[in-house]
């Protein structure tokens, strides 16, 4: 077998051991990688290529597993919880990269005025307009 064939049955591999739940140490123990960094790699690699037949499937098998984590820990950030919070901010920016929605850090980055982080319900329309009007001030 051609080594850039037998790299995609790889990548392949690891994605779908990653969907079962196996640590990055386990995969590369298991497809033949030489440390945790070559799979983490070759998962993003063969997600970014989409490689992978069925990868809205497998974003959805990760966005429950995401939901799960978020609920565990979202009760105890509302209530201060400064490691919980910590947690919950990184599963979201998990979510927002596996989401694909996650900014491109090699983008220049401007000042677009102030950032929020809104926790709990909020009226949008008013966030907006008193936003638009500059009576909130930057934490």
């Amino acid at each position: 077998m051609k080594p850039k064939a037998q790299a995609r049955l790889k990548r392949l591999r690891a994605v779908e051991l990653l969907a079962e739940g196996k640590s990055y140490d386990e995969i590369a123990t298991e497809v033949g990688f030489a440390h945790r960094g070559s799979a983490h790699r070759a998962v993003h690699k063969a997600l970014s290529e989409r490689e992978i037949e069925n990868i809205d499937l497998w974003r959805t098998l990760e966005s429950e597993r995401l939901d799960s984590l978020l609920n565990a820990f979202w009760e105890d950030a509302l209530h201060g919880d400064p490691t919980a919070a910590r947690t919950v901010l990184r599963v979201i920016d998990q979510r927002c990269r596996l989401l694909g929605l996650h900014p491109d850090s090699s983008r220049k980055k401007t000042d677009d005025g102030p950032a929020y982080l809104v926790v709990g319900p909020v009226d949008a329309e008013e966030l907006v307009r008193r936003d638009d009007q500059h009576e909130l001030d930057p934490p």
